[in-house]
């Protein structure tokens, strides 16, 4: 029985694919579960059609960015780093923007760019602008910084932490930026207190304080701080006492931390009183407060005290009712006091001779002698019946008032005097 040359269908039918490479399949080609291996693969596809679908997720191993046609793998980020460093580009058209977000959640997180020396916004043509814009509820209008021309690069160097209420940045000249106060041109903080006794790290509410004292009995300030915070360069506070007894200011007193201290020129402080103004100024470099204008107000009255008043010889009678004026006033290292009394002497002579207490506890510093004037009663000849001389050599506790009747220099001897002791005193 002889052999049948089968048909062209039975042909077609049997074979898979024909190996001519001429003849397209006329119907998609289902390969099942198989595995379809070769060298190449190409499709000639036109543009605008995928060349590869693949349902599958899961990755594809040696399938690599780095083994795709086109640019080069330059042309995509590694994450891992690249030699060289390596460059973004949010898009290709002007205008085109790059977007970072943290995550797609509602809640975000936070843009951390870690381990670099610095972070640098590159200016083409124009100065580039850093923006931070509002919040989104807001709109779009944001706050700007952006560089100008420069000599050189500057860098500047922020505050450790946040100035007080009507502070400003300002720098040390060596690009180290602190905060300070506004100055005289700028508007003072108006505060008022009623505090008396000693007052240790007063708190003043602003840079530039305009504290009102008024207080009913003696005031010590020993310190300030400003706004809550350590003082700072050229902070200022104008100290005016309102009330009806005295406001001093302490000098170094250990009441205060360190760098709120205040140095003045007497040991004593500065003393001022009703209506009387100190005025000071924060040095940074010596870390004080130090006075810059003063008005000591009105003559502070002495308190009469028996004690104060004693004699080196013969016999001075002073009583309470006797003085009709006993007062001073300070201004730094000077002391002027002023003495109105009715004494009665019973000695004349050199070696008789008043001491007079130094109020507040002042001691003289310069030991010299000044000249005041005694009258006598009634007029006498119409000249000073006799003359004080103000010793301050011998004590820096006491003020001396020798009496030298007019017989030392007249015929006359006067032993009831009015003395008028008036004089500057220099003062520790």
């Amino acid at each position: 029985m002889g052999c049948r040359e089968p048909t062209t269908t039975e042909v077609l039918s049997s074979i898979l694919v024909r190996q001519d490479g001429i003849k397209e399949l006329s119907a998609d080609w289902d390969a099942g579960s198989h595995r379809i291996t070769a060298e190449t693969f190409t499709s000639d596809v036109a543009t605008g059609t995928p060349p590869l679908v693949v349902a599958s997720t899961t990755l594809v191993a040696n399938f690599n960015a780095s083994l795709l046609g086109g640019a080069s793998k330059s042309a995509f980020a590694l994450l891992a780093g690249r030699s060289g460093g390596q460059t973004l580009h949010g898009g290709i058209g002007a205008g085109d923007d790059l977007h970072f977000q943290t995550t797609s959640d509602a809640t975000k997180g936070t843009h951390l760019f870690e381990e670099a020396d610095a972070v640098e916004l590159v200016s083409g043509a124009s100065a580039m602008e850093l923006r931070l814009r509002e919040p989104s509820g807001g709109g779009a209008s944001y706050v700007g910084f952006k560089s100008p021309a420069l000599a050189a690069t500057t860098v500047y160097t922020l505050p450790d932490a946040d100035g007080g209420a009507g502070k400003f940045l300002q720098t040390d000249g060596s690009l180290v930026l602190s905060w300070g106060a506004a100055g005289g041109g700028g508007e003072s903080t108006e505060e008022t207190t009623t505090l008396t006794g000693t007052q240790n790290n007063f708190d003043a509410d602003a840079a530039f304080t305009y504290l009102r004292c008024n207080n009913a009995s003696a005031l010590i300030l020993t310190g300030f701080t400003t706004a809550g915070g350590a003082p700072t360069e050229g902070d200022r506070i104008i100290v005016h006492n309102i009330g009806s007894s005295t406001v001093r200011v302490a000098d170094e007193n250990a009441g205060s931390t360190v760098e709120n201290r205040i140095s003045t020129p007497s040991v004593r402080g500065q003393i001022i009183g009703t209506d009387g103004t100190i005025e000071l100024v924060y040095d940074v470099t010596s870390s004080r407060w130090r006075i810059a204008s003063i008005n000591p107000g009105a003559f502070i009255s002495i308190t009469f005290s028996a004690g104060d008043f004693t004699t080196s010889g013969g016999t001075w009678t002073v009583q309470a009712g006797d003085i009709s004026t006993y007062d001073y006033q300070q201004i730094g290292k000077v002391l002027f006091l002023r003495i109105l009394l009715d004494g009665t002497s019973t000695s004349a002579g050199m070696g008789n001779q008043l001491r007079v207490a130094m109020p507040d506890s002042f001691t003289i510093a310069e030991k010299s002698s000044y000249i005041v004037y005694s009258e006598e009663p009634g007029g006498g000849s119409g000249k000073a019946a006799s003359k004080l001389n103000a010793i301050v050599s011998v004590s820096t506790t006491f003020v001396f008032l020798q009496h030298m009747n007019e017989s030392v220099w007249d015929s006359s001897t006067v032993n009831q005097t009015t003395i008028r002791a008036v004089g500057w005193i220099d003062v520790d």
